[in-house]
């Protein structure tokens, strides 16, 4: 698969990271620590930049669908939408990935589990089973540190669950990503880009209450 201007743009994480991939590293690749609101557009000006190139140009997107900041992935799942608008006389191509899938590149160590942080009290828990896209499951996190001891992990910048002191941990970072060379084994075609949700969000239905005497 060739690419004039793939883009990757990947809010998943509280550092915001952006690039032009080739096809064993980047072209040009841009980390933002501020949020997504303020530096994702921001960052792919730079890039746009430094290549003396512009948004007209990008040819395919890889969009990060999580798991990860719900607003960040929202940022930048709006921002593929006007890539895909603003292109509309010609072909760009999506393709969406997800953090727990790409974070295995980023490691020497096999990893047959993966986990990271969830909602509040849950933990994703990837299973490689030979497959370069992961089955994944949601677990109550006291629950997946007990059954999955063994697991690397991505970092929770929340620290909504103390970690044992010997965690194996992954530093997400596309730097360590050997362009297309990692992203396209982990990545799928998608006709549009959506924040990953493995399970609906539910809420507790308001029951009135007659006010005491």
């Amino acid at each position: 698969m060739d690419y004039a201007l793939p883009l990757v743009l990947d809010a998943s994480s509280p550092t915001i990271q952006v690039g032009i991939p080739d096809r064993e590293g980047w072209r040009a690749l841009k980390k933002a620590e501020e949020q997504a609101m303020e530096s994702l557009f921001r960052s792919c000006s730079e890039l746009f930049e430094e290549l003396d190139t512009g948004m007209r140009k990008v040819d395919a997107v890889f969009y990060c669908e999580g798991p990860g900041s719900t607003l960040g992935l929202r940022i930048a799942a709006a921002l593929t939408r006007t890539i895909q608008w603003d292109g509309s006389d010609r072909q760009v191509a999506l393709f969406k990935y997800n953090a727990m899938d790409l974070a295995t590149r980023m490691t020497d160590q096999t990893a047959p589990t993966l986990q990271a942080p969830y909602r509040m009290g849950s933990r994703l828990v990837r299973f490689e089973e030979g497959q370069a896209i992961g089955r994944k499951e949601v677990h109550k996190a006291e629950d997946a540190l007990l059954e999955f001891p063994q697991s690397h992990h991505l970092p929770d910048p929340r620290n909504h669950l103390q970690l044992p002191e010997d965690a194996w941990m992954i530093e997400y970072d596309l730097g360590l990503v050997r362009g297309l060379a990692d992203l396209l084994p982990i990545s799928s075609p998608c006709p549009a880009a959506e924040p990953f949700a493995p399970q609906s969000s539910t809420f507790r239905k308001w029951q009135p209450q007659s006010p005491t005497a």
